[in-house]
């Protein structure tokens, strides 16, 4: 057959056909879904969640390629969750977390936070108060965004200590304390106490730690030497130990103890009871039952229970303890509280998965100051009108009657709004107490890899004292073996339970090392700084020297 050149119209539509079923054939172009993450958070309760509610909503209106899953567990929970789902490979991609924990999170042998990128290193360094910036960082690195900070005080009742004293003067001393204490503690007509003159506040392990630490340090104690260095240690140097087996310690137990029902012989003598302990918490503050606590900021609810009588109460530094005295220690010069924070990170699971940058997002913009009203002008603000620039974490926190970590947010309320001039945090005699304290008295709570493990012994150390009236001279040195039997060996840098010669190369390596590179370079010049100086030297040579062939639990 002649084979004839097909006409114009044949063309087209032999063309026509070609590209449909190449349109039809084509594998099917689908939009790009926005990235997930998934934040664990501490804020668990309704009014909580209203209000995190309403920042995501805006957040994902901003970023449309960015969907939030919130995921709230309890504070006192959210330790051994974050470990739970380590071990499960189900890490969430953000984490709120104290900061005690970041050295066991940031672990380089299996770490699950992971280092900031630099700019948010930058912003951390230059925009947050140096006790925060303290706190979030690890071998040189910074690990996230911090959030609250708390310090403690002692906050007393000044109409309760009017009404049994005759003053409004807060104590000074522990001799002044206990006077005060016995003079303010009211009884039924049976004898049982109804309102404390001054009692432990012991709601959770790490709460005992601090309580007993607050008082140690004021005492002119020390808590531990994790290095083996400290001029007051009684082991061989290189050897970590428990500081607060001496007098010091036992005399901050001693304390309570002559407070407690549980101990002393005249029941006239005690301030409070142990066995009505948590019911006396519920009532404390709407009643006005305590006279007397040491407490952190972070006591969300005594605002709003006390309403007008909220400024019945007074701020004070922790009263000083008779070693100091000996010392010749003078009150309020020589008063210490605890300062501590937590801070939110992003996981190295994000990083494996390509969510790092979008969860790395999340948390910028959380930090970004803005301007009042840019969430929602009707929402609770706090107890400070809005000024401005504040971040929405720091207004959150503020909201949540913490004190916020960043500088700025500090200045909240600091410009008029309208031109009339609005109220200013240290116009408030809660933030302005606690303010006053970090930086006049605080010491901040040093991390190490087993804190939380410690922090479980001194807890329980203070609980016998305190609630079922144990002998302190007893208890402290029990404590102080088992504390000295869980601290890491300096030098085990390869966390492999024992110093040996890896972890001398180790050190070698990095003395050598130049920091090139990013973040794993970095990683690589401080993991052997053993000593936490900031530096890789001979100390920390010698550290390992001293320590060689000394195992523990890594």
């Amino acid at each position: 057959m002649k084979k004839t050149k097909p006409s114009k119209n044949a063309i087209s539509l032999l063309m026509l056909l070609l590209s449909t079923l190449v349109l039809v054939n084509l594998p099917k172009i689908a939009l790009a879904s926005p990235t997930e993450i998934e934040v664990l958070s501490i804020w668990t309760e309704p009014e909580e969640r209203q209000y995190w509610d309403v920042v995501l909503a805006k957040f994902q209106q901003e970023h449309t390629d960015i969907t939030i899953k919130w995921t709230a567990v309890e504070m006192d929970t959210i330790y051994e969750v974050i470990l739970t789902r380590n071990l499960e490979g189900l890490d969430p991609d953000v984490i709120c977390m104290h900061a005690m924990w970041l050295p066991k999170l940031a672990n380089y042998l299996r770490p699950i936070v992971a280092g900031a990128p630099s700019d948010v290193e930058n912003d951390v360094k230059a925009n947050f108060l140096p006790v925060a910036v303290k706190a979030a960082t690890y071998r040189n690195i910074v690990y996230g965004y911090p959030t609250e900070f708390n310090s403690h005080a002692l906050v007393y009742n000044k109409e309760r200590l009017y009404a049994g004293t005759g003053s409004r003067d807060p104590p000074t001393t522990w001799s002044e304390l206990i006077t005060k204490a016995r003079q303010c503690t009211i009884r039924d007509g049976t004898g049982a106490i109804t309102h404390p003159g001054f009692m432990p506040y012991i709601d959770g392990n790490e709460e005992k730690r601090y309580e007993f630490m607050n008082l140690l340090w004021s005492n002119n104690g020390e808590f531990l030497d994790i290095t083996g260095d400290s001029a007051v240690g009684t082991q061989p140097f290189g050897v970590p130990e428990a500081l607060f087996g001496d007098q010091k310690g036992v005399e901050a137990l001693e304390l309570f103890e002559s407070l407690s029902t549980k101990t002393v012989t005249n029941p006239l003598d005690a301030s409070y009871n142990p066995d009505t302990l948590p019911d006396i918490y519920g009532l404390a503050w709407s009643e006005e039952r305590v006279a007397m606590v040491v407490i952190p900021t972070w006591f969300t609810y005594v605002r709003a229970a006390m309403g007008a009588n909220f400024d019945h109460l007074g701020i004070a530094p922790v009263p000083i303890g008779p070693s100091m005295l000996a010392d010749g220690g003078t009150y309020p010069q020589n008063s210490s509280c605890v300062v501590y924070n937590w801070m939110m990170a992003v996981t190295e699971r994000a990083k494996r998965e390509n969510r790092a940058d979008a969860a790395w997002t999340f948390l910028k913009w959380l930090n970004a100051p803005r301007t009042a009203g840019y969430i929602q002008p009707g929402l609770p603000v706090g107890p400070i009108p809005k000024g401005g620039p504040c971040s929405i974490i720091g207004d959150w926190l503020i909201t949540d009657s913490v004190l916020p970590s960043r500088t700025g947010d500090l200045q909240y309320g600091k410009t008029s709004k309208g031109g009339v001039p609005v109220d200013t945090l240290d116009k408030d005699f809660w933030f302005k107490g606690f303010i006053d304290q970090a930086a006049l008295y605080g010491r901040p709570d040093e991390p190490f890899i087993k804190s939380e493990e410690v922090q479980d012994q001194v807890g329980t150390m203070f609980e016998r004292v305190a609630s079922y009236g144990e002998d302190p001279t007893t208890v402290v040195p029990e404590t102080v073996t088992e504390v000295n039997k869980i601290l890491p060996v300096p030098g085990d840098i390869n966390i492999d339970g024992v110093v040996s010669v890896p972890d001398a190369v180790l050190v070698i390596d990095d003395w050598d090392a130049e920091p090139t590179g990013p973040l794993s370079a970095k990683w690589n010049r401080g993991r052997a700084d053993v000593n936490d100086d900031g530096k890789v030297s001979l100390k920390d040579g010698v550290l390992i020297v001293v320590n060689f062939g000394r195992t523990g639990d890594p």
